[in-house]
């Protein structure tokens, strides 16, 4: 059924590694992010290499780390705003 042509991969394949390259991005910020947050200071790889590995390992990761991504969402919400 399905007919194989240049001009399709030629655009399916860099979009396909676009939107891997974004997920993966995406992990990655928030990984360091919550991490940065938690520690209060700058991380290295070290620090936020395993939540970056579970949450890449979806869906997993995501049951343990969206109770303190909550958690962090919650304390905001009751903190006044400047």
């Amino acid at each position: 059924f399905f007919v194989s042509s240049n001009a399709a991969e030629g655009i399916i394949v860099p979009l396909h590694l676009f939107a891997m390259f974004c997920l993966g991005y995406a992990c990655y910020f928030v990984s360091k992010n919550l991490s940065m947050k938690n520690k209060g200071r700058s991380v290295v790889f070290g620090d936020y290499g395993l939540n970056l590995i579970l949450l890449l390992a979806f869906p997993v990761g995501q049951w343990l780390i969206q109770p303190r991504i909550n958690q962090l969402y919650a304390e905001r919400k009751h903190t006044p705003h400047s």
